[in-house]
């Protein structure tokens, strides 16, 4: 069965239709309070002869393994939630919240004993073959949940005894009442009871699967849950990036932000929304990053959440997602995989990777291409700029009536005592970089072999560029220029960095880097200066069209 689905957007006068076939799956990721589940209840309400909710807010306890509902109280309960599924409270409220799990129960009960009289009935007629066919070719629920819940990583099964259900633990003869499983245990079998049972051909609308359940278990679950109902279609809101990123043949539905209608009771009428076909195309590197960002992101150099870079980032980068990566090559790849990438030009992807003395031209190139590099050599070069050295240094004096010229040129004296003492390491460090980058314009190519009959006298110099890097460190300790050394050098590979946050009465470097984001967040001069060792970065990314 089709489905069209519409979202009023807010910001266009054309709704998003999404066409969902049967066996299509749907997921709508987004942050708390973006109108999720009031997307969900808007489905319902435009689909209600078909529509079949589990709410986020469901009941996953049991009183005792005994289901103590009769057929005709099974009957009027679902009448009742049916009718009142499209209410106006609905979206944050759930009727008959005691009754729902035994519901679901109820009619796995009820469809083992139908599959048990079918059976038997074939006997009773001497069908044996009918009987064997039957046997052998239909599975019955319960034992299809059982098989689930193997090939989802719980080690439990549960057994019918008249009308009462019981769990035994795999390998383990005892059995006990199924309301003392463990809450992820009893939250995957009402579950998948729910889905298996619901009617033929529905749209299910399932809040929030993952509640009580680790990701080993609610991957697969989901994945041969989908694969028993290829006759329902699928819409499934989470807070879990990695359902969809798991389930390639999925569609995704991005939720940024919702209006509301009446303010006091949260009506929301329209959404903020980015909807991805299909995720065959995306890599898998970066599709967590993607599913889990806002519509601009930043890949930057940093093997970890715990980066240098990235509370700087955040702060001079506001509502954009700051993405570490291990090295510059990735932060490269994950720019180009995304802006190459059909589908996904609502997201606005840029990198930035360290100067590391590239040549202009190379650093023009990059930035064609969203890949800024630095106007420093590193961040650390912007943490410990001069400058933001002496912002730091008033904010500190201020709380302890110091001098803060005193700690500055303290700073400075450290700064070059730290610079002579790994003078020859700096400079082999710069000039290597620079050797390298000109090996790299010297490599042979097609034409060179084959008509640069004078290629072959090229060569590097490589004594020069020590001299040249030699004179140019000495004259910037000769005039004490500080900026020069901390912009254009490693310092990092040096005690330089803990001797200034020293000198400005910081315990420890992490101290003093803490404080210049204080300080950022205090003075707008100071920040509009640290965006421009960004290159032109925060103007693209917040100018663009």
């Amino acid at each position: 069965m089709r489905f069209i689905l519409s979202i009023p957007l807010i910001d266009s006068e054309t709704p998003l239709e999404i066409d969902l076939d049967s066996g299509k799956i749907l997921y709508i990721l987004g942050a708390n309070g973006t109108g999720k589940s009031s997307l969900l209840y808007k489905f319902n309400q435009d689909h209600k002869n078909n529509a079949y909710r589990i709410s986020a807010i469901r009941r996953t306890w049991l009183n005792s393994e005994n289901l103590n509902l009769s057929p005709s109280q099974v009957k009027t309960y679902k009448k009742d939630i049916m009718d009142r599924s499209t209410w106006e409270d609905r979206r944050w409220k759930i009727d008959f919240d005691g009754e729902r799990p035994q519901l679901a129960l109820y009619d796995l009960v009820e469809a083992e004993h139908k599959y048990d009289r079918e059976i038997s009935k074939a006997v009773k007629e001497n069908d044996l073959n009918n009987a064997k066919k039957i046997a052998t070719n239909t599975i019955s629920k319960l034992q299809l949940i059982n098989d689930l819940l193997q090939l989802s990583n719980i080690p439990v099964t549960i057994d019918l005894n008249g009308s009462n259900l019981f769990a035994r633990k795999i390998n383990h003869n005892a059995l006990y009442s199924i309301a003392k499983l463990s809450d992820g245990e009893r939250n995957a079998i009402l579950l998948a009871a729910e889905i298996l049972t619901a009617p033929e051909n529905a749209i299910l609308l399932i809040d929030e699967p993952e509640r009580h359940l680790h990701r080993s278990i609610i991957t697969p679950l989901l994945a041969n849950l989908f694969e028993q109902r290829p006759d329902c279609s699928f819409v499934i809101s989470t807070h879990d990036i990695t359902l969809p990123s798991d389930n390639k043949f999925s569609s995704i539905l991005l939720i940024r932000n919702c209006t509301y209608q009446k303010e006091q009771n949260k009506d929301v009428i329209k959404w903020h929304a980015n909807y991805i076909s299909s995720t065959i195309e995306i890599e898998d590197t970066i599709k967590q990053d993607i599913l889990g960002a806002r519509e601009k992101i930043i890949f930057i150099e940093g093997n970890n959440q715990e980066s240098l870079d990235k509370p700087l980032y955040s702060l001079i980068f506001p509502n954009t997602s700051i993405i570490p990566k291990i090295s510059c090559i990735d932060v490269i790849h994950s720019v180009n995989a995304i802006r190459d990438t059909e589908g996904l030009n609502w997201i606005k992807a840029f990198g930035i990777i360290d100067h590391d003395r590239r040549p202009q031209n190379e650093i023009e190139e990059f930035k064609e291409k969203g890949i800024y590099a630095l106007n420093v050599h590193t961040i650390e070069s912007i943490y410990y700029h001069p400058k933001l050295q002496k912002i730091v240094a008033k904010f500190r004096s201020e709380l302890d009536n110091s001098d803060s010229s005193i700690s500055l040129e303290e700073a400075k004296k450290l700064t070059i005592k730290a610079v002579k003492e790994s003078k020859d390491y700096l400079i082999k460090r710069v000039a290597e970089k620079k050797i390298r980058n000109e090996f790299e314009k010297l490599k042979p190519t097609k034409k060179n072999i084959a008509w640069d009959k004078e290629y072959a006298t090229k060569s590097i110099d490589v004594p020069s560029y020590y001299t040249n890097e030699e004179k140019i460190i000495d004259d910037a300790i000769q005039q004490q220029n500080i900026e020069l050394l901390i912009t254009q050098y490693p310092l990092r590979e040096t005690r330089a960095l803990d001797l200034i946050a020293s000198s400005l009465k910081f315990s420890n470097r992490k101290d003093y880097e803490q404080c210049l984001l204080t300080c950022l967040t205090k003075d707008s001069k100071a920040m509009d200066f640290t965006r421009t060792l960004f290159n032109t970065l925060y103007n693209d990314i917040y100018q663009e069209k």
